[in-house]
Parts: C-alpha cells; structure tokens; sequence
C-alpha cells in the first residue's frame, strides 16, 4: 500500500481509495458469507510515527492484525535493526491499544547472505524490547529454488543459525502447537 510496486500501491491510488476497496472488499465477503478468515494491516516499513502508520490504515472494524513488512532495515546492519525496532514497537503499541494481534508479516534476507541473520538480526529484533516480544508471528518469505530463498537450506552456512534461532524459548513452529490441539474432527 505504502509502496508501489502493486497496482493499489502509493503511485497509483491514495490512502481513501485504498481505504475504500478494503471496505469495500470485506464487507462484499461478510455480505456473501464469507466470515471465516481474519484481516492484516501490514504497510512497508516507510513510517517513522503512528500517524505515518496509519496513514493507509481502512480501520479498527475491518482488521484483525497489525503488522509491518520490512526487509530492506533488517539488510542495514545496527543502523537498520534500530529502525526496524522502533517500527515494530510502533506496531506492537497500536496492537495493543486497539486489542488487535501484532505481527512481523512479512520480512527476511533473499539468499541470506549473513550467516547469523536469523539470531543476530531478526532475533534480536524480536528479543529487543517488552513491545517487540509480543510479537505473535513473524513471516519470511518463500524459498523458491536454491537461487531465491529465505530460509537455510541443509548445508547452507545459515543453517545452524536458524536452528539455533528456532530453538529459542519464544520461537513457536507449527510442531510446538501440538500441545494445544485438539484430536477433534
């Protein structure tokens, strides 16, 4: 929305048309009894306060989760990782004012070329404060083949970095919900 590389980015339509479509678009699934899915808000990282954040945000009645897609800090070193807090905490604050879900949608280091990305970079981020720890998700993007991917791959020199980073007390996968599942059809 805040970029501009989909036709509903920033070049192409303003902050009320795009908040209008997504009015428009949910409540044309409610309408048709589609109910059974939940909503992210989930701007590019290009905000620096909450007005900014929530310059294309379509409401508090339309949206389950607050989130944030950002690569381009979490490829920036200390300077980028400070950025990408203060972002996250902007998330998360607003999440919790608005008792919404506050997530990391989208995010991660194509090719991963910084061995201790996953530990270094995006744990830290995640670790860095009592806002960002309540961070219900973060999301890195596919791995299309072993030229375009974003987690480890078997032999990669990342490959135990994520491992370690998985293994930290916080750090849910799909297998650790298993306790909080049910054997009901």
């Amino acid at each position: 929305m805040d970029g501009s590389w989909f036709w509903w980015g920033a070049s192409l339509t303003t902050p009320e048309e795009l908040k209008a479509l997504f009015r428009f678009s949910i409540e044309y699934l409610h309408k048709n009894g589609v109910t059974n899915f939940l909503t992210a808000y989930s701007p590019d990282r290009h905000f620096n306060s909450q007005e900014e954040y929530l310059t294309w945000y379509p409401g508090d009645d339309l949206v389950d989760i607050i989130g944030v897609d950002n690569y381009y800090d979490l490829s920036q070193g200390a300077t980028g990782l400070q950025a990408a807090i203060q972002k996250l905490e902007i998330v998360a604050k607003y999440a919790d004012q608005t008792g919404k879900v506050a997530a990391f949608t989208e995010t991660g280091l194509d090719g991963i070329g910084d061995e201790n990305w996953y530990t270094e970079t995006l744990g830290a981020l995640i670790n860095a404060s009592e806002w960002t720890r309540k961070t219900t998700y973060a999301m890195v993007w596919r791995n299309h083949d072993l030229s375009h991917f974003y987690v480890p791959h078997t032999g990669h020199p990342a490959a135990e970095d994520f491992k370690a980073f998985v293994k930290q007390e916080n750090i849910w996968l799909l297998k650790d919900w298993s306790a909080y599942t049910t054997d009901k059809e």
